[in-house]
């Protein structure tokens, strides 16, 4: 064999063993997958049904909240409450524009 004829079967034995490594390692991966994935579907599914539930449940009580809203609306008590509160943010806010004034 000619130097050049040994180069290429060299070349071509290490990318045989190569590919071979490889198709092994991505068999062997691919059986340990198969062999996980049943039991990882159904987790997934599982979690995936549980979170399913939960949100039924948050758009349930959204509705809820928004049907009592309805039926019982913003009580005098409450608007007041809520008008005293926009007052003394009302108020802040002319001291501050009182303060930045003076400073300038």
């Amino acid at each position: 064999m000619t130097p050049s004829e040994t180069l290429l079967k060299a070349i071509f034995n290490r990318l045989k063993v190569r590919l071979d490594n490889n198709v092994a390692s991505s068999v062997s991966e691919a059986s340990g997958f198969i062999k996980v994935a049943p039991s990882r579907i159904k987790k997934e599914w599982d979690l995936f049904k549980e979170e399913i539930i939960e949100e039924a449940g948050r758009i349930n009580e959204i509705e809820d909240e928004a049907k009592n809203l309805k039926k019982e609306p913003f009580q005098k008590d409450s608007y007041h409450t809520l008008q005293d509160k926009i007052n003394k943010i009302r108020d802040e806010i002319g001291t501050l524009s009182d303060q930045i004034e003076e400073i300038n």
